[in-house]
């Protein structure tokens, strides 16, 4: 009897660690994802960011995305020349 009442004690213990705060990495996720949002509903850039835009959003996006963001800027900027 004394090991079902531990096991369900135990058991209780396990569940209400499991309803606590969530992970650091997700406070720092939802960091990001709301100043990425912040700063895209300052500039309302319809399409891809401009160079001074990219320098805004470069806090919020992996250096991979921005640097092909900043390829794809410089493409447009040739584009419409």
């Amino acid at each position: 009897m004394k090991i079902l009442t531990r096991l369900a004690a135990l058991s209780a213990v396990a569940l209400a660690a499991g309803c606590g705060e969530p992970p650091d990495d997700t406070h720092l996720q939802e960091k990001v994802i709301s100043g990425f949002y912040q700063q895209h509903m300052k500039t309302h850039s319809p399409g891809i960011p401009s160079a001074d835009e990219l320098k805004q959003l470069q806090p919020f996006v992996s250096q991979a995305l921005f640097k092909l963001l900043s390829q794809a800027s410089e493409t447009e900027i040739k584009y419409h020349a």
